[in-house]
């Protein structure tokens, strides 16, 4: 040590020596342990802030709405553009609050945005006509954790409306407590060629229509997964859960429409409790899924319980799930207290030459074109792979897992 700068630096590089020593000795693993994992936050991209109480997601601008007109000036912000480069928003719906619905896009024309809207079971509802949120194209609107969109008696809206963009739900989100008379709407949410996208415990519930209670889909796409929910939706025409004209439904996962209730007593028939397919329109149930518990009923007739399929280019593929009728459980005056019995008891119901690639036949299905049964395997883009062709049932319950019936 001596050579290396004299008795003074000798002693100083022992004593660093032993600290070393020290340390490494009192953190030792012992034969067969791990040392402890140290992990680190990804870094935030530069420009952009972290918004903590939404798991470290980070956004260019977070909007905290305490009221109606917090909400007026935000939107107005987020439409015009606060700064060059702000494209994710996070909004933190903090109380309860009620606002003025729109029928023009909720956050401008502009493109390439992502808005999260978020709260901690609080409820956004219309004060007035309209929609509460509408997207427009290269626009992505999330409705997450617990908030609540809440339309009203008498909107003649939906609720929400997805002509282009994207717009999602997750968490525990929800679309309910809205009424409209107009045909072609939807009670909920209507999709006119955006994609809708239902995941986690979301659910659209509560809501009536002329037709399409819960959901109308026109063109564009819909997709249920997870454990996404469609109850206690009605229509006075068709399509008590969701109604379709064209586009695509996608229902997998373990997702379920029930307790919808597809109603007419003025003389005309009332078609599909939980899903009804007329015009146009391709409807993939897989997985898990499930429709159950819904019912159809009218004056004169009624046709689909579970659901119905009608026009020569209307699809069902039946990949997996599980489907019945009526729920017999409900009070009779729930359905139609002048004529009890008017109800359908069929799962599936096609007329004419509806589906006849997929239709499913059988005493449970109230077939009356007598086409081809058929179900299988579905792939991702929803066309089936190594389909069969035997699904008769007299069963009240139709169930098959991965293509095969059980």
């Amino acid at each position: 040590f001596m050579l290396c700068g004299g008795a003074r630096a000798g002693f100083i590089l022992v004593a660093l020596l032993s600290a070393v020593f020290m340390f490494s000795c009192e953190n030792s693993v012992g034969d067969g342990e791990k040392p402890p994992e140290v992990s680190s936050p990804p870094p935030v991209p530069p420009g952009e802030r972290t918004y903590t109480e939404f798991g470290g997601h980070s956004a260019d601008r977070v909007f905290a709405v305490n009221a109606s007109a917090d909400w007026t000036a935000m939107l107005a912000s987020i439409s015009a553009g606060t700064g060059d480069g702000e494209a994710n928003y996070f909004i933190d719906i903090a109380e309860d609050m009620s606002v003025l619905g729109s029928t023009s896009p909720t956050f401008g024309d502009r493109t390439d945005i992502a808005v999260v809207i978020w709260g901690d079971d609080t409820t956004l509802s219309l004060s007035g006509n309209g929609n509460l949120i509408k997207t427009a194209a290269g626009q992505t609107v999330s409705v997450r954790d617990s908030v609540t969109l809440e339309g009203k008696a008498g909107n003649n809206n939906s609720v929400v409306s997805v002509p282009a963009g994207v717009f999602e739900m997750s968490d525990t989100a929800k679309v309910t407590g809205n009424t409209t008379t107009s045909l072609g709407l939807g009670g909920g949410v209507n999709v006119s060629g955006g994609a809708f996208i239902m995941k986690g415990q979301s659910s659209v519930t509560g809501n009536s229509a002329l037709a399409g209670g819960g959901v109308q889909i026109n063109s564009g796409t819909f997709t249920m997964t997870e454990n996404a929910s469609i109850s206690g939706n009605i229509t006075s025409d068709d399509g008590g859960g969701v109604r379709m004209t064209g586009g695509t439904f996608t229902m997998g996962g373990q997702a379920k429409i029930t307790g919808n209730i597809a109603h007419n007593d003025t003389g005309t028939k009332a078609n599909g409790g939980g899903v009804m397919v007329e015009t146009a329109g391709l409807f993939v149930m897989k997985d898990e899924a499930e429709i159950s518990g819904n019912t159809a009923w009218g004056s004169s007739g009624r046709a689909g319980g579970g659901i119905q399929v009608n026009g020569s280019s209307s699809v069902f593929r039946f990949g997996g799930g599980t489907i019945t009728g009526y729920d017999a459980s409900h009070a009779e005056t729930a359905h139609n207290p002048a004529n009890p019995a008017a109800r359908d008891t069929c799962n599936i119901n096609w007329t004419g030459a509806a589906a006849v690639e997929d239709a499913t036949s059988g005493p449970a299905l109230c077939v009356s074109s007598g086409a081809t049964a058929k179900y299988g395997q579905v792939d991702g883009t929803g066309a089936f792979t190594g389909a069969s062709t035997d699904l008769a049932s007299t069963s009240a319950t139709l169930h098959v897992v991965n293509g095969v019936l059980q």
